[in-house]
């Protein structure tokens, strides 16, 4: 079924995705074609058969997860959606939201397998930049998703407001975790990485290469969170802060030169700023998302 359809039936499937559920007249508003409500009804009956389209509760069509994917495919997001073990797709594919917003679900996923552990402030940072599914900012894109991510299997929620955020395959079903085996994350830090291999591709990525033990990555994580939170602070301010947050002592030079390396931060006279929407880099070229 799916190798005869044609722009019409492409054009049907579209419309679901974007204002489904939706009845065969409301589909035909959409598509804006020259095609009848009978042909319209033809068509999803078409599609429902081939497994595309299924009738919704109450009244009207959406698509279902291979409508999805299929609309993935052939818009070429597909190749660039990351792996992640069989059972969180499936999760993912039950949240049924549109079709940018599971990319993104699957991004964050997929950063914090590789990691382990991730704070709310990194996994913005990591995923946010690389699928921002039409959201603002960064905190309206986590707020949509925070809900079902945290119900996701494998991911564990933090204990505490503010805490690490973690991914646990022991919370996969033994058959769900044999299936992980061949899932590989497609950059080193678990999302799409730059070709130049002195830029990293997360705030995560960087200061973790940066730090010299985990005392000193721990610190430098609490320092990009008030980074984070703060418009505009100095590189002994972070220290303080995040000693006061860590209890571990904070070298304001080290931790100047692992800030250096974060994309999006970036030093204007004695204060730094960090812009998720802006990739600053060393050479003082940025990059839109």
């Amino acid at each position: 079924m799916t190798t005869d359809l044609d722009t019409s039936d492409l054009a049907v499937l579209v419309a679901l995705r974007d204002d489904g559920p939706a009845t065969p007249t409301e589909v035909r508003t959409a598509v804006r074609e020259d095609l009848s409500t009978e042909t319209v009804e033809e068509r999803l009956s078409n599609l429902v058969e081939g497994g595309l389209v299924a009738e919704a509760d109450g009244n009207g069509y959406e698509l279902t997860p291979s409508g999805r994917r299929l609309l993935r495919t052939e818009s070429g997001d597909e190749a660039s959606r990351p792996d992640v073990p069989a059972a969180v797709e499936r999760a993912i594919e039950e949240v049924d939201r549109r079709p940018d917003v599971e990319d993104a679900l699957a991004r964050a996923v997929a950063f914090l397998r590789n990691w382990g552990s991730a704070t709310a402030d990194e996994i913005i940072d990591a995923a946010y930049s690389e699928t921002d599914a039409e959201y603002d900012d960064g905190e309206q894109w986590w707020s949509e998703l925070v809900d079902p991510f945290g119900a996701l299997p494998g991911i564990v929620p933090p204990s505490s407001e503010g805490g690490e955020w973690r991914y646990d395959e022991d919370e996969l079903s033994s058959d769900d975790a044999d299936e992980t085996a061949n899932v590989t994350n497609e950059g080193s830090d678990g999302r799409s990485v730059l070709n130049d291999d002195d830029r990293f591709g997360s705030a995560k990525h960087a200061l973790e290469r940066e730090a010299a033990n985990d005392a000193e990555a721990t610190a430098f994580a609490a320092a990009f969170e008030a980074l984070v939170d703060a418009e505009g602070v100095t590189t002994a301010e972070l220290a303080e802060r995040a000693e006061a947050e860590t209890g571990s002592s904070v070298d304001a030079d080290r931790l100047a030169d692992a800030l250096e390396s974060v994309p999006g931060a970036r030093r204007e006279g004695e204060r730094w700023r960090y812009d998720r929407d802006e990739r600053f880099w060393d050479d003082g070229e940025s990059t839109e998302n």
